[in-house]
Order: C-alpha cells, then structure tokens, then sequence
C-alpha cells in the first residue's frame, strides 16, 4: 500500500446535510468575489445590474459567464439584448455597484454617466476595465439563469485596484508583500 493510500485508510465517509440557503449564502460570504456591472440595451432603452457571479469560461474563444437571479426585474429586459458590457469596477467604484444593484430607480439617471459605445451598448464612464461581448447562450439552472458569452472587444487599465464583495460588504485586494 502506498503512503499516500495509506493515509486516505482513516478518513471518515461525512454525512451529508441539507444546506439551507442562509447556510449557503454564509459560506459564499466567506469568499471574495469580484464586482461587475453588466449593462445592454433594449427596446426601452438602457438596462444594467451589478453582479458577483462573473467567471471567465475560455481563452479561445474568448468566453464570460454571469448569473442572473430569474426572479430579477432586470433579468426580464436583459435577456433580451443580444450583447453586453461587462464593467469590471475598481476599489472607487462601490457606489456604482450599489446604484445597479439598487431596485425601483433608474440606474442610468444622475448620477450615473455613461454613453452609448458606436455598437450602441451603454458604457459606464471611467471604469478601468470593460468588455463587450455577444450573448450566445442562456442556461437555466436552478432559480438562476447562466449568461454565457463571447469576448468581442475589451478595454484593459492594468493599474487600478479591484472592487470585491467579501462578508457582505465592498473591499478591495492589495498585493502580499
């Protein structure tokens, strides 16, 4: 017997246990998660909400992922524009992600500035790093749906410090010495 089967010999099988959906939200509040406003547009104009679920998918081709709550009144007017603005926020940026994860106002009025890119997707003004992208795909799973989509231009400021959300709040990173 190898060593390292050997020590797999005492591990004990764990039992498993219902995880509630305060449980699970505590758990995932444990871990920091990177903040992005994700902004297309419709027939009714301008839609945008902030996010924590953003993942990169692959590098060729170029594919982002978010999840979108299907129970969110944004998710009714953004899933139907055919492309998207992911904004990557930096550590200046929190009230931008509180504006767009705020309900019942319009994200898009003062104060918030922004223009629409030449592609007419709106773009939120001074945010280091964006990209625009086409949705491809929309995949139920569970009381969310996950936004798949293809990288087709980017804006990349390398200097700025990242926003996250980490135990319910706003934070930032900064490098280990």
């Amino acid at each position: 017997m190898t060593a390292a089967a050997h020590s797999h010999r005492h591990l004990r099988p764990v039992e498993p246990v219902e995880v509630s959906s305060d449980l699970f939200r505590a758990a995932l509040g444990a871990h920091p998660a990177g903040v992005v406003v994700v902004t297309g547009t419709d027939e009714d104009g301008p839609v945008g909400m902030t996010a924590t679920s953003f993942v990169s998918i692959s590098l060729s081709p170029p594919l982002v992922a978010f999840a979108v709550a299907t129970s969110s009144s944004t998710w009714t007017r953004l899933r139907r524009a055919d492309s998207v603005v992911v904004h990557l926020l930096d550590d200046g940026q929190s009230s931008v992600a509180t504006r767009f994860a705020t309900s019942g106002i319009d994200r898009f009025a003062e104060p918030t500035s922004w223009a629409p890119l030449r592609t007419g997707e709106p773009l939120i003004s001074d945010v280091a790093t964006w990209l625009r992208c086409r949705v491809d795909e929309h995949v139920l799973l569970g009381d969310h749906v996950l936004v798949v989509a293809r990288v087709l231009e980017a804006s990349v400021d390398p200097q700025h410090q990242p926003l996250v959300h980490h135990a319910r709040g706003y934070r930032t990173v900064h490098p280990l010495p």
